[in-house]
């Protein structure tokens, strides 16, 4: 896992963007998501269930025997304020 931190605007989410554009398809699945005061446990879920697989018994994971790269956009994503910026 990496958690990358810092400030609104400086280039978090592009930089993630880029480094997975340059990721080998055929060795990586890739899965991106975000997160807003919206997002239910049960739609997290489902957007985690729709990439991956059931391989024997309680085991998932990606198809093809290819490894997951899941990465999630603003994950400490507040309810709105009453002004309505976050």
């Amino acid at each position: 896992p990496v958690l990358f931190t810092g400030g609104a605007g400086v280039s978090k989410t592009a930089n993630m963007l880029q480094y997975l554009q340059g990721l080998d398809r055929e060795k990586y699945a890739v899965k991106m998501t975000p997160f807003s005061f919206v997002t239910t446990p049960e739609i997290f879920q489902r957007t985690l269930e729709s990439c991956v697989e059931k391989r024997q018994g309680r085991t998932f994971g990606p198809p093809g025997g290819k490894k997951c790269v899941l990465f999630i956009d603003d994950i400490s994503m507040p309810v709105i304020n009453s002004w309505g910026d976050q």
